[in-house]
């Protein structure tokens, strides 16, 4: 496999839903796809059973190399007796940090994969040309960007430069306890942008079609 231009990581919790397949299906339609590699994080307590199911209906982009499976295990940090920030129940404030976790893990395993990085949430939907639209925006972009956001929704779909990542993933690691995933990025961009290097939120790119949070009980609508 040539050495692809991004790679798309997105972190897996199984609930009850599987949006996960939908979103890979999306994503390996498109024709370019010797240009990316997808990294799948597992972070679930006990092995994914979607992931099984990944493993058998993509063998070939798996042996081709476009498709890579991962398996993180707890971590190091802590998710009992944090703080609970902003009003939010032990549970939520375990889960929320758990997120910043993830991210942080996919970040520092993949980092090294191609030149740039999208974190992408496993229950979205992209366009037929999605990789086309993010290279255009990627070139249009000036030399200094940060980060471009394909989806105003969260940390639902978020380019970076894959230099970046190590700074980033470290910060996330530091103060993953404080706020949500999407909070805590936003602040790094804030200070990124004070020193020079701006972000964008450049397109709807990417449509959320999860219903069915990671979180136990939470419904939201689909956007």
């Amino acid at each position: 496999m040539s050495h692809p231009f991004l790679c798309i990581a997105i972190p897996h919790v199984e609930r009850p839903q599987n949006y996960l397949l939908q979103t890979l299906r999306s994503l390996v339609s498109d024709l370019s796809l010797g240009k990316i590699v997808i990294a799948i994080g597992d972070f679930g307590l006990e092995p994914s059973r979607n992931l099984d199911i990944v493993t058998e209906e993509f063998s070939q982009h798996i042996v081709a190399g476009h498709l890579v499976l991962q398996r993180f295990g707890a971590g190091p940090a802590p998710l009992e007796g944090l703080a609970r920030n902003f009003g939010d129940d032990e549970t939520r404030v375990k889960w929320r940090s758990k997120q910043v976790l993830d991210a942080a893990a996919m970040m520092s395993a993949n980092a090294d994969r191609a030149p740039y990085y999208l974190h992408l949430e496993d229950d979205v939907l992209p366009p037929t040309d999605y990789l086309a639209r993010a290279a255009w925006h990627i070139a249009a972009a000036p030399p200094n960007w940060f980060s471009i956001k394909l989806s105003p929704l969260g940390a639902c779909a978020i380019l970076f430069r894959s230099t970046s990542l190590a700074r980033l993933s470290a910060y996330l690691r530091t103060v993953y306890d404080e706020m949500p995933l999407d909070w805590l990025i936003d602040e790094f961009i804030a200070f990124k942008r004070k020193v020079g290097q701006p972000s964008y939120v450049e397109d709807i790119l990417f449509q959320h079609i999860g219903m069915y949070s990671t979180l136990p009980g939470q419904i939201r609508e689909p956007l």
